[in-house]
């Protein structure tokens, strides 16, 4: 029987117990592991940087920005009822959807410590909220469906119509 292989979370970032992933449950991007969320993140932070340096400004100190959203998303935002990946993953949702709110809805941003008050503004919360609840009603609707495609049969007994059939001719 094949060992199992176990490979180490490209992710730096990364919260899972010993950092590693099973070959089974990992996503190979070009010859480096993750685990499927820690991608997620990565993926949501690079995109927040690109829409940073296209829409606001280009002359941004890159390590400044990336510090502060690490900040946000690894430690302000911290969840304790949720495991650390998943509370991680959260927040990089929210900070997303908090800067592309305020660059839909043209929030003045100036410089990136001004993402601390986006993600406090109670507009974008009131939004993020709505949007929630509308994914979690997308899905308990998509759960309602599946289990209505079930089909019942249902086959309905000639009704009794004297006293003999009443007891199944037993009397």
């Amino acid at each position: 029987m094949a060992k199992e292989k176990f490979f180490k979370c490209a992710f730096s970032h990364c919260e899972h117990p010993d950092k590693k992933i099973p070959e089974a449950e990992a996503t190979k991007i070009n010859s480096r592991y993750w685990h499927k969320d820690c991608y997620e993140i990565s993926q949501l932070i690079q995109e927040i940087v690109d829409d940073w340096h296209e829409n606001v400004s280009n002359t941004v100190v890159m390590s400044l920005l990336r510090k502060t959203i690490n900040t946000i998303i690894f430690d302000k935002m911290n969840n304790p009822k949720l495991p650390k990946n998943e509370s991680d993953l959260y927040a990089a949702r929210y900070l997303n959807f908090a800067f592309q709110y305020a660059l839909n809805h043209n929030i003045p941003l100036r410089h990136p410590l001004g993402l601390h008050y986006l993600i406090d503004d109670r507009q974008i919360k009131e939004a993020w909220k709505k949007k929630e609840e509308a994914r979690l009603q997308k899905e308990v609707s998509k759960e309602v469906d599946m289990s209505e495609s079930k089909q019942t049969t249902f086959t309905a007994k000639k009704a009794p119509t004297d006293f003999d059939d009443l007891f199944g001719g037993v009397i």
